[in-house]
Formats: C-alpha cells, structure tokens, sequence
C-alpha cells in the first residue's frame, strides 16, 4: 500500500501540473495512470480521486456525458467521508469536489435542478468535514454554479461569503475567482464602473500565475463585460485571444459560448473578426454582411453545442439566433427550432435562460 500511495501521490502532482497549464491530453493520460492504480489496488478512496480527476479534464475537454460518467462512478463508491484520506490537495476533498463538479457537468447537459442539488450536496459535505480549503472550493464552485446560471443576486450573496472566507484562511485562487465573480455581478447590476475593474484586476492576477484552466471561459466573460460597454472592438479582440487557445489547448468547455458571444459582438460592432496576419477588426459593408457572419457564429454554437450534448449551450445558441431571425422578420422560421430545444427540458423552468426562452417563444407564436 506504500507503494501505491507514492505513485497516486506522483501521478496527482504531475496531473495538477498539467491540468492547471491546460495540457489536457497530458492530463488525461495521468488520470488514466492514476485510475488503473486506483483499481489494481483495489482501494475505493483512490478510485474516487481517479474519477475525480478524469472527471475534471473530461468537463475541461467538453467532454460531458464522460464528465458525468466518472464522476458519478465516484461518488457511487461506498468511501467513508473521512479528512483524513482523500484530500486531493489542490481540488480538494475528493468526494466534496465530485459532487461540485458534477453540479457544473449536470448544468451544461441541461438539468438545471439536479446541477443545484449535487452542488449543495458538496457544500454540505465540506461544512461537515470542516476543511478549510475544501470549503473554500466547494464555495467557490457554488458560486460560479449561481454565475454560469446567470442567477446574478445569488451569485454575488456566495461570492462575497466566499471572498470574505478565503481571505480569512488565506487562499489566493479561489478568492481571485470570487473576486472575478463579484466584479461580474456587480456589472451585471449596471454597476460598471466598480465591477470591470474588479474583475479585470482578478483576471490580471490569474493570468500573471501562469494559470491556463478555465482562462478561455474566464476571456469570454470579459469580451462580454466589454461588449457591454460598447468596447466591441475590443470584445473581439478578446474573442480572438479566447478562440486560439481552444485550438492551442482544446480546452472545448466553453466552446459553444465563444461562438455565440462571438456573434453577439459581431452584431453589436458591425465587424469581421481579427485575424492572426490582421489584427484590427475590419468593418462590414452593409448589415447583410453583419447578419451573415453573426449567424454564422451562432450556427456553430448550436452545432458544437449538439455535438457535446451541451443543452444549456445549445438554448441559448437557438435564442440568439432566434432573436435575429426575429429582427430579420423570419420569427416564424425560428419557432419549431426553438420549441424543439425548450421542450427537451423536463427541469429549471424557473432559470433566467428558460424563462427567457418561454418569451421569446410566445412572441415568434
């Protein structure tokens, strides 16, 4: 058994290295290792961390539905909820993590009321254990559960618990998050010129760590904070820099969203992308052109969103088109494919992202 908690042990510290880098086909590969060393030892504890991290790189990678596969394998494992084993470092308690996580892949495929109960699960799970990094984790995942969500009040109520808590045990990563989340929310309230600085000094910071995971969801946010201001230059800008780390690192996790949000700040600027030989954005000339482009873009979120299975994704791809088909008079053309989404959801009726699309539905009927 010695010899076995020396090579998890090596294995771990080599996977975070590699995930936090966004070497994810690297990272994958170690969790494999670690998973067939879980299973020869037959030891449930070191299972669990295995999904765990197979878990992780898999959500990273876009890879859901075996997202949710390994980390439900995981938490199935009869483990005993103990502090004194499965301390992932880095990402935790290894049981608290899986169900956060989980939370997060649940989100994505579409089950918006599942996504919130095994995220709440991990957070009650952390309370009891009282570690103090795992609760920082299993808050700052809360969070951003409550952002991706786009549930803005909660987002920030959890983010300032968050901020407040990692500053008093003194965790840098997770209070940079909830910084970055803060700030978010606050612009979100119309509240600009207090939130985009906020969150763009908590990008600084993570970027100057030498951090890649998670950085191309992270650039999305603040092309959208910038497109929000009317800096839709600049929001394409930043959409330029979030797309090439897709194809440098194949972090696909957000994919989806670039390619929607890409569209929106195409309407919104009236430009074609930068490009790597021209990085200023080129004006269209005619809004045909503007249209053109920013259906494009919407098109191929709804079509990686498919592929993914990413539902959530996929809804708000077929809203953003639908809107634009609407502006174009073709509200009707947008109907059935927008009911045909809607409909597939059987929970969270109650999210911003389904009510929108209830509306948005009877005003193309």
């Amino acid at each position: 058994m010695g010899d076995t908690a020396q090579l998890v042990s090596l294995l771990r510290g080599q996977f975070l290295f590699y995930t936090v880098g966004a070497d994810y086909r690297t990272a994958l590969e170690l969790g494999q290792q670690m998973l067939a060393v879980a299973e020869r030892a037959r030891e449930p504890e070191y299972q669990v961390e295995a999904h765990l991290a197979m878990g992780l790189v898999r959500l990273y990678q876009g890879e859901f539905l075996w997202s949710r596969t390994h980390l439900e394998q995981g938490i199935a494992l009869n483990t005993p909820a103990s502090p004194s084993r499965q301390a992932f470092q880095y990402l935790g308690h290894s049981r608290a993590m899986s169900f956060a996580y989980l939370g997060r892949t649940l989100w994505i495929l579409g089950y918006p009321d599942q996504a919130l109960r095994f995220s709440e699960d991990g957070l009650s799970l952390a309370q009891t254990l009282a570690i103090p990094m795992t609760l920082a984790q299993a808050q700052g995942m809360h969070t951003l559960l409550y952002q991706v969500r786009r549930e803005v009040a909660l987002a920030q109520a959890w983010a300032e618990k968050t901020i407040a808590y990692t500053s008093e045990h003194g965790f840098p990563y997770w209070l940079t998050l909830a910084t970055m989340s803060k700030g978010w929310t606050l612009a979100q309230q119309g509240q600009s010129n207090v939130g985009d600085p906020q969150f763009s000094q908590g990008l600084a910071g993570y970027r100057a760590t030498g951090a890649k995971l998670g950085l191309s969801w992270l650039l999305a946010l603040s092309a959208e904070l910038a497109g929000k201001n009317g800096q839709h230059e600049e929001g394409l800008r930043i959409m330029a820099e979030a797309l090439a780390l897709v194809d440098n690192t194949g972090e696909r996790y957000y994919e989806a969203e670039l390619c929607r949000i890409k569209g929106q700040l195409v309407l919104q600027f009236g430009v074609r992308s930068p490009k790597s030989e021209n990085p200023s954005p080129q004006p269209l000339t005619s809004s045909t052109q503007v249209e053109a482009e920013a259906e494009a873009y919407f098109l191929k979120a709804i079509t990686i969103a498919r592929q993914q299975q990413a539902k959530s994704w996929e809804l708000r791809a077929v809203m953003s088109l639908s809107r634009l088909w609407q502006q174009q008079g073709k509200g009707k053309a947008a109907q059935p494919m927008l009911s045909e989404i809607y409909g597939w959801f059987t929970e969270g009726f109650a999210t911003p992202d389904l009510q929108e699309a209830k509306a948005l539905l009877e005003e193309l009927a």
